[in-house]
């Protein structure tokens, strides 16, 4: 296929990638139309081995202290948790989950939005909600079954103290940060 036909049959969020990837003659493809499984990334050229694939520059990283000064409210809401709990306990995940939630509420970083729109819509993992817990107790070890309600416990509080701060923080009782689109950002950090 080529680089053409591949962006063609792509979903429009995609075509952002497939532009981003195109000068390092790379090419975008979804496993099956519609799936929501995702995307692979395949060569369109023969390549060395060690040969660099692709380059990004740092700008086009987020990280947590990146979206920390991206967005002012979440500099509040770490300042008031580690306040309040007097230790840092909001990772770096549950950062970046958190501004995730409030840019698709409320963009406000035009790249890092079209980055957003390349995350499949349903990330399966551990903390996959849709999943039914007796079909999960039953496929999985007790071990691994334990430990995936130990995450969803986990992301839980994450999020109810992200959300509790974020309230705090910004004096604003009615605001909301949904738990399903909270779990589907920690999934896909």
């Amino acid at each position: 296929t080529t680089t053409a036909q591949a962006a063609q049959s792509l979903p429009a969020p995609y075509e952002y990638l497939q532009k981003r990837l195109e000068p390092f003659n790379l090419s975008v493809h979804e496993y099956k139309p519609n799936s929501k499984r995702g995307i692979y990334i395949q060569t369109t050229i023969y390549r060395q081995p060690n040969q660099i694939l692709l380059q990004w520059q740092d700008e086009e990283i987020m990280y947590a202290e990146r979206a920390l000064q991206q967005r002012p409210e979440l500099e509040m809401v770490v300042q008031y948790a580690y306040k309040k709990y007097k230790t840092p306990v909001l990772t770096d995940e549950a950062i970046l989950a958190l501004f995730m939630v409030l840019e698709e509420m409320q963009p406000s970083n035009e790249d890092f939005a079209l980055y957003m729109s390349t995350i499949p819509t349903q990330v399966t993992s551990a903390l996959d909600s849709s999943c039914p817990t007796h079909v999960a107790e039953a496929i999985l070890p007790r071990c691994y079954a334990q430990a995936v309600e130990y995450t969803h416990d986990y992301v839980k509080r994450m999020h109810n103290t992200c959300l509790a701060a974020l309230q705090e923080a910004t004096s604003d009782q009615e605001i909301s940060l949904p738990l399903d689109r909270f779990t589907w950002a920690f999934s896909a950090i």
